[in-house]
């Protein structure tokens, strides 16, 4: 049961990450959008690039 707890834990950070996410596009203008979310994609690749970097060693 402490998976369960710790993975819905887990899942309500993520939404309220995406909400955070969700209210910043909001300030951006509809025109612009698109590059700050090719920005954001970008630091997630490369924050996913260290951890798994960091698995190997």
């Amino acid at each position: 049961m402490a998976e369960k707890t710790v993975c819905a834990e887990c899942l309500e950070h993520k939404k309220e990450d995406a909400a955070e996410l969700i209210s910043i596009l909001n300030k951006v203008p509809a025109d612009r959008r698109g590059e700050v979310l090719g920005i954001v994609k970008g630091f997630a690749l490369c924050a996913e690039s260290d951890k798994r970097e960091k698995e190997v060693r």
